[in-house]
């Protein structure tokens, strides 16, 4: 339907449906839309007034308040028992045909119960330290095209086969970063066919991650841009293998062309990658 709103809850192990059908009935809901402003304001040493010496987001709150339907008592004693601090959950919103995942810890619980005979009135405060949205699932890109081989007219004799594509390997992809805020991307390369020989991966205008390895054929790395999860990994083991003149970039809102290249045994490396977007809100 085009006016429906959900939220799925997925906390210590349960999934908790909030929408038409589901455990709980939505009362009211706050902070799914711009997270808190965070502003650092500086007094000017010589003139009036200040400047603004910093702007970011803070930490994001949502505020659920709801209401068990169905099989009340049972809804509401699975909640209690997913209701724990030390248990990190996750929302999927669902708006109008737009879906968008955050992930967040409890900051509290409140239930108010009149009496037995009504439902508890349930609030919840949910602490999101990333403050942004993102897509449900992650967008992959493979660095693998079929290049024709077919010209007309041809000629054929007999015995000869037919060609119609082969796989080649291009070393470049283009993204559309459609999100509100700036991405990280998880980018593989794989040795297929060959040896290479210290491969990278460059943002166009923004800088390039370069590893000083040599991947033997069938090997595989790991390059991982997001912010709080930079790391490098080589054939599932973490490693600091990295020119130092690195920099784990990261995609601004827009077009972003990235490349895949090496010192040596670049047509042999199968690359792809894999991003979030990111959202302001929902």
């Amino acid at each position: 339907m085009k006016n429906e709103f959900s939220i799925e809850m997925q906390l210590g192990g349960h999934s908790f449906y909030v929408g038409r059908g589901g455990d709980f009935r939505l009362i009211s809901v706050s902070g799914l839309e711009v997270a808190e402003y965070k502003l650092t304001v500086a007094d000017e040493s010589t003139f009036d007034g200040g400047y603004v010496a910093g702007v970011r987001f803070g930490p994001r709150e949502i505020t659920l308040e709801i209401e068990p339907v169905g099989d009340a008592e049972a809804s509401r004693a699975a909640l209690i028992s997913a209701l724990s601090p030390k248990n990190t959950g996750t929302l999927l919103v669902t708006r109008r045909g737009v879906k968008r995942k955050i992930s967040f810890v409890l900051a509290s619980a409140q239930f108010v119960q009149p009496n037995l005979f009504t439902p508890a009135k349930i609030r919840l405060t949910l602490l999101c330290p990333d403050p942004f949205f993102t897509d449900p699932e992650e967008t992959s890109v493979v660095f693998r095209k079929t290049a024709p081989l077919l010209t007309f007219p041809f000629n054929s004799f007999k015995g000869a086969g037919i060609s119609s594509g082969i796989w080649r390997i291009s070393d470049t992809a283009k993204i559309v970063n459609t999100g509100d805020t700036d991405i990280g991307i998880v980018c593989t390369i794989k040795a297929s066919g060959g040896t290479v020989i210290n491969p990278s991966v460059e943002l166009a205008g923004s800088g390039f991650v370069k590893l000083y390895t040599v991947l033997e054929d069938g090997g595989e790395v790991t390059i991982n841009t997001r912010r709080g999860e930079k790391s490098v990994t080589v054939n599932g083991e973490k490693r600091f293998i990295f020119d130092r003149r690195s920099v784990f970039f990261q995609l601004p809102p827009g077009e972003n062309t990235i490349t895949v290249s090496a010192d040596a045994g670049k047509t042999y490396a199968n690359a792809s990658f894999s991003y979030l977007l990111r959202y302001n809100g929902i």
